[in-house]
């Protein structure tokens, strides 16, 4: 009987981490999944943007922790923006008015007006507005 005890306190513990690592694996591999996907969206387009590049400087703070003191480290980021073609894109649905701001290519930019009716397609489309990121002193 003392042998099955502990057998099952050693297998309890070891059954518990097995299902939390798991269970972490399973909610990361959702969040990347969920995070990287462009989803469908077709609507009709309300306004067109073109975006001049430009860069932006915005500092980020870095605390390094010896221990004992936390030091705060700054670091300048330089966000890059090239030129940038923008769609706003509009869709009703369950009786309500959902927009999207959509990036294209210039081409797509130059071929559609608006009031036309877009359907997004990931070979010349994107959510994401393009940025390049860097470090202060980085080479480009």
């Amino acid at each position: 009987m003392k042998k099955a005890i502990k057998l099952v306190l050693i297998i309890l513990p070891m059954l518990a981490v097995v299902f939390t690592l798991a269970a972490g694996v399973l909610v990361f591999s959702l969040a990347v999944i969920s995070c990287n996907k462009d989803d469908y969206f077709e609507g009709e387009i309300i306004k067109k943007e073109f975006l001049e590049e430009h860069y932006e400087q915005r500092p980020v703070i870095t605390l390094i922790y010896n221990g004992t003191v936390a030091v705060p480290v700054t670091t300048i980021w330089t966000y890059h923006y090239p030129k940038r073609w923008r769609l706003t894109v509009q869709r009703t649905k369950d009786e309500g008015n959902h927009e999207k701001q959509i990036y294209v290519t210039e081409e797509c930019y130059d071929a559609v007006n608006v009031g036309d009716w877009f359907i997004y397609d990931k070979s010349f489309c994107s959510f994401t507005e393009p940025c390049e990121k860097s470090k202060e002193g980085e080479k480009q």
